[in-house]
Parts: structure tokens; C-alpha cells; sequence
């Protein structure tokens, strides 16, 4: 919140919330389960593992450690449940091509881990309302639409609500650009008045 000099008041509500965690010390025990027996949707440059719960089956002791990462950031937010991770997997993307706009579905958080050099950046996007007028420069806080960019450092995990759209414009680099994605869903029983659902 904040009060202006004339007594006019403004409130930040329904944030879009971005956390960048430094998990620097998992960068090698995740760059060693990338090896060549590993089997790949799509193109031979491009795309996801078919794996899809990577971390799970080649290494829980990952898992637990990036589980307490993301609960640690997310205690502000003052949630009855932690969270686990449902899935995660390896992503490439061949020199010089993209991943399009798109977000992440059954799931309430999601995140990226970069261990390379120059993986580009990263771009959230919400879409303008009908009427469009454009803002000069604002803070990221003030932004109400548009597209916002975090860079995918080395060692950083950005963790983000799985709803948000993101994408990479270019892999500029002339090689494959790997990373790894993760989603969460709380654990345990969740209720709001007659409705619940147990996450086990």
C-alpha cells in the first residue's frame, strides 16, 4: 500500500508473485542425471523428456531438496499446506529456436531450474485488456499488462503460479539449451467449507 502526499491511498492486490531462489549448489547434482541414454519427445534438438517425473525416479533426494526450497520462499504467502512436486523434466531447445507463450496445467506452482551459461531469459506475459494504452517505462509493480523478463541465470530457480504465460523468445547460443522444469500441488487434505480434496 501506499499513501500519496495528498491522502490518496493505492493497494497491490491479486499479485502475480516471482520468486528467484539460488539453489547454485544443485547445479551438478542435476547436470549429471542429463545423460545420452535419456529418451526425448519431439524433434531430435528440441523438446521435453519423456520422462515426466525425472527427479522421482532418478533422484528423491533432488526432489526433497528443491520441495524445502520452494515451502521456504513460500511461507509468506501463509499457506495451511506445503507443497510437493508432481512432476518434473528436462527441457532443450536447438540454437536459435524458441518456446512459445504457454502455462503450466494441473498444478498451483511451477519452476524452471537453469544450470548453464547464458540460457537466455525468460518472459511472462498477461495479455492487455481490450483498450490498450500504452505505460512509459513503469515499475514492474505498476505494470498492468505487457511482458515482463527475468534472466535464467546459472544456479537460480524462478518459481512462479503455474497459471502465469511465459515463454523464451531465442536461444541465441549456438547449441543446445537445457534446463529443467518442476511442478507442485499442495500436500495433504485441503478444505474450503464443503468442498475438499486430499492431495496425499
Amino acid at each position: 500500500m501506499k499513501k500519496f502526499d495528498n491522502g490518496d491511498i493505492r493497494v497491490c492486490i491479486f499479485p502475480s508473485l516471482v520468486y528467484v531462489l539460488d539453489c547454485s549448489d544443485l547445479v551438478e547434482d542435476v547436470k549429471v542425471l542429463l545423460t545420452d541414454d535419456i529418451e526425448w519427445s519431439d524433434s531430435p534438438f528440441h523438446g521435453q523428456t519423456k520422462d515426466l517425473y525425472i527427479l522421482k525416479n532418478k533422484s528423491p533426494e533432488l526432489v526433497k531438496s528443491f520441495e524445502d526450497r520452494i515451502n521456504v520462499s513460500l511461507e509468506e504467502c501463509k499457506f495451511e499446506n506445503s507443497f510437493k512436486m508432481t512432476t518434473s523434466w528436462f527441457t532443450r531447445i536447438a540454437p536459435y529456436g524458441h518456446i512459445e507463450s504457454h502455462r503450466h496445467g494441473n498444478c498451483m506452482w511451477s519452476s524452471v531450474f537453469y544450470f548453464e551459461e547464458e540460457c537466455g531469459a525468460l518472459t511472462f506475459v498477461k495479455d492487455s485488456q481490450a483498450i490498450y494504452v500504452p505505460q512509459d517505462g513503469p515499475e514492474v509493480d505498476l505494470a498492468i499488462n505487457g511482458d515482463v523478463t527475468f534472466p535464467c541465470e546459472k544456479g537460480k530457480l524462478l518459481l512462479f503460479p503455474s497459471h502465469l504465460h511465459h515463454k523464451l523468445a531465442l536461444n541465441t547460443r549456438s547449441d543446445i539449451r537445457y534446463s529443467m522444469a518442476m511442478n507442485y500441488m499442495p500436500k495433504g487434505q485441503v478444505t474450503i467449507g464443503d468442498s475438499s480434496f486430499n492431495y496425499g
